[in-house]
């Protein structure tokens, strides 16, 4: 199966300043650093769904694919919300959104990255692996 992965990757220093908005997010909080985790994530046609490898307090989670606007959602090492000031106070903190080719991901900090995006290709299913410092394709 053939994946095609673009990577929009922005490396910024967790030891400066807090990151900010450009997404409807709240006050920016003290900047995470870089936080242990992997995960694998499958794009379905109807779901997202997230197995962990290791870092977070979930096994398993799922977010419906709807037609009632575009994906979007946040994840941290507790779960999955709707809403950013759900789940503030997290290791790592990932806004998850739809994309004209597949998704991008935006770290709110816990992450060696800041933004990272991927396309799902014609086949339809995507799969990948995402951690504190990037992503690959499966």
């Amino acid at each position: 199966m053939k994946f095609t992965i673009i990577l929009l990757l922005s490396l910024v220093s967790v030891s400066s300043a807090s990151f900010g908005g450009g997404l409807g997010e709240t006050a920016a909080a003290a900047v995470m650093p870089a936080h242990d985790f992997e995960f694998r994530v499958e794009i379905r046609e109807n779901a997202v769904v997230f197995q962990t490898v290791h870092g977070t307090k979930w096994k398993g989670l799922s977010w419906a694919i709807g037609d009632d606007g575009p994906m979007e959602f946040w994840l941290d090492e507790s779960g999955i919300a709707s809403r950013q000031e759900d789940l503030d106070g997290s290791h790592f903190l990932i806004h998850f959104r739809e994309s004209e080719s597949g998704a991008k991901m935006v770290s709110s900090g816990g992450t060696s990255w800041r933004e990272l995006g991927f396309g799902c290709g014609e086949y339809g299913v995507c799969k990948y692996m995402v951690n504190e410092n990037g992503v690959k394709g499966l």
